[in-house]
């Protein structure tokens, strides 16, 4: 009985140990694995997180080809990227508890190119008559797309050429980068390695004029500490400076995004704001609110997985046991909306549920469960 109950006790601790790591194993074609740089990312929606994201941590490899992470670098779920001397750097993602596929590495790729503003003029309509170089553009090569992080980085010359190198082209979903000082950014897509291997036609960019606003702090921070995000604008950012002041570059001339405080304590909200190419955008932070509570179906059991969101925020799913947090919720009364789709096909349908709320700075509302529709 004795052996018994210390087999299944070194079970459980095996399972509860193996749920909160992850093993990375490397191959490098017939060679050795050379030592490699992990950085840990977490895998964020880019609305509300920079663009790369802040690393979680870093971890060096010393000539091995495996390695177990723990739930210290890999919150659950997130990226890692690797870099290593003679290996093209690259990204894969990685979740706790689940068996990854061995990660292949591959000699390092170079991509040259030219990064231009078109030269227009008029003759029976719009025609190019040229390219006008553009210097110091900033050159990204991104793993995940336009939403990922940075393999390799380098900058144009004064005639607009540009090489970068070291990253493995071979990987899915790389995207490319592009930011020159007054210019619209620019995301393309590299597609497999020979795009990736090689030239690059010119990359056009067009002129784009800077947004002001000024962050107007009603609670104790500092107003350097925090990041402004353009949402749904991946990689256009900015620090405000100590008066709160700050600049929006590289946004394109004809879009205007919301305004996002990034850095913000639970307990904080912000006003729902614009940028705005006339004037300066004026976000203001205060106390906000944190709601919590359960989704519920029409017996009054909880909904796992199910959205819950308010006014504008991004949605967040519920917990395996229906339970749902958000935080920084701007104080007044709002409507609390949660919305699941069941069933497949033909027969598949969305269950909707709300509860109207009043919310109080700095408070707390507990409790707050929403019942969704049959």
């Amino acid at each position: 009985m004795l052996v018994a109950a210390v087999a299944a006790g070194s079970f459980v601790a095996y399972d509860a140990y193996a749920d909160r790591h992850v093993t990375l194993v490397f191959a490098n074609g017939s060679q050795p694995v050379p030592p490699l740089e992990l950085t840990f990312y977490p895998e964020q929606l880019a609305f509300h997180s920079p663009s790369p994201p802040p690393a979680i941590g870093e971890h060096r490899m010393e000539s091995q080809s495996d390695v177990v992470i723990g739930d210290n670098l890999v919150p659950g779920h997130g990226i890692v990227r690797y870099r290593g001397e003679g290996v093209g750097a690259g990204f894969a993602y990685v979740r706790l508890g689940e068996k990854h596929p061995t990660i292949q590495l591959r000699p390092p790729q170079t991509l040259t190119g030219r990064v231009g503003e078109p030269i227009g003029f008029w003759c029976m309509g719009w025609r190019c008559a040229g390219i006008r170089p553009v210097a110091n553009a900033e050159v990204i090569v991104m793993g995940g797309g336009e939403h990922g992080i940075d393999l390799a980085t380098a900058r144009t010359d004064e005639n607009g050429r540009f090489t970068v190198t070291g990253f493995d082209g071979e990987l899915d979903a790389l995207g490319l980068r592009v930011r020159a000082p007054g210019y619209a950014i620019v995301h393309e897509s590299l597609i497999g390695s020979q795009e990736a291997e090689g030239g690059r036609a010119i990359i056009a960019v067009t002129p784009a004029p800077i947004r002001r606003g000024k962050l107007e702090l009603n609670v104790d921070l500092d107003p350097t500490s925090l990041r402004l995000l353009a949402r749904g604008l991946p990689g256009i950012d900015a620090v405000p400076k100590a008066d709160g002041t700050f600049v929006f570059d590289h946004m394109p001339a004809d879009l205007e995004a919301r305004i996002i405080v990034h850095g913000l304590p639970e307990t904080c909200s912000q006003s729902r704001t614009r940028t705005s190419i006339d004037g300066v955008a004026l976000v203001v932070v205060g106390p906000g609110a944190i709601v919590s509570g359960c989704v519920l179906d029409h017996q009054r059991q909880p909904v796992a997985g199910a959205l819950v969101w308010i006014g504008e925020e991004t949605a967040i799913n519920a917990d395996s046991h229906g339970n749902y947090r958000i935080t920084r919720a701007l104080p007044g009364n709002c409507t609390v909306m949660a919305q699941i789709q069941v069933g497949k096909g033909r027969k598949a349908r969305t269950l909707l549920g709300a509860r109207t709320v009043r919310l109080d700075p700095n408070g707390r509302h507990v409790d707050i469960d929403i019942t969704l529709d049959r």
